[in-house]
């Protein structure tokens, strides 16, 4: 069993009070008597623990062994109630039925990006040389999809809350520097967080979902060189 936040993050490292995985933070209340104020909200999901191609069965979940705690960190202080009394938990519980999803994605393997004169990124963070593309998903039976993006092997992350990433093999002969790619999402098109959860679509069963991106040229550095610019993501579905 594990749990995510209400960005659909997972959790990680979640286990004991020392633990330093972040699922939401106190905010200011108001009340003087009250100063600090919280509302969470995530999600539970079960997870395959088994190698590939050994089968899982459906049953009962036992509340008793799958608990989450909320505390505040390192105070040994737990959210509505404490250490030693009734704190506040998570038991997830009920009859579980396994069933498969199958489903079929197409998307670009490759992005050609117009040719652009360097003059045309004068400060640092200007951008040029917008490029859409789409990906799409059909699955057989009704789900919630959501993605992840992430630098390739061998690809830098330049700053994954702009979604930017490095180049490939940057500042080689012939190879540009000081320039990075942006992954856009959203319309209007808005920077594509990378390394989290973004949510892609609630499919239908039998029915396509698309979503379209964008890629766009960002200057990430004071001095800058031209050349061939190449660089490569990945992305990972996962089916709620």
């Amino acid at each position: 069993m594990a749990i995510r936040d209400k960005y659909g993050n997972r959790v990680i490292n979640a286990e004991g009070q020392q633990c330093h995985s972040v699922f939401d933070y106190l905010a200011p209340s108001g009340d003087p008597a009250r100063p600090l104020a919280y509302n969470v909200s995530g999600s539970v999901e079960l997870v395959k623990t088994t190698p590939p191609g050994t089968p899982v069965g459906s049953g009962v979940l036992n509340p008793s062994l799958y608990q989450f705690l909320f505390g505040v960190y390192e105070t040994l202080w737990l959210l509505g109630g404490h250490v030693d009394g009734t704190p506040s938990a998570v038991m997830p519980s009920g009859n579980i039925a396994i069933g498969s999803v199958t489903c079929l994605v197409d998307y670009p393997t490759s992005i050609n990006l117009p040719k652009v004169d360097r003059l045309a990124f004068t400060t640092i963070g200007s951008s040029a040389g917008e490029t859409r593309f789409a990906i799409g998903l059909v699955c057989d039976q009704r789900t919630r999809v959501g993605i992840t993006m992430d630098a390739a092997p061998g690809v830098i992350m330049r700053n994954p809350a702009t979604g930017t990433v490095g180049l490939l093999n940057e500042g080689a002969n012939g190879v540009a520097a000081g320039f990075g790619l942006q992954l856009l999402q959203g319309s209007p098109p808005s920077a594509m967080p990378l390394q989290v959860r973004n949510e892609f679509a609630e499919l239908a069963a039998n029915m396509r979902a698309s979503r379209e991106y964008v890629v766009r040229y960002v200057r990430s550095s004071a001095v800058t060189q031209p050349g061939i610019v190449e660089s490569a993501v990945v992305f990972t579905f996962d089916y709620q």
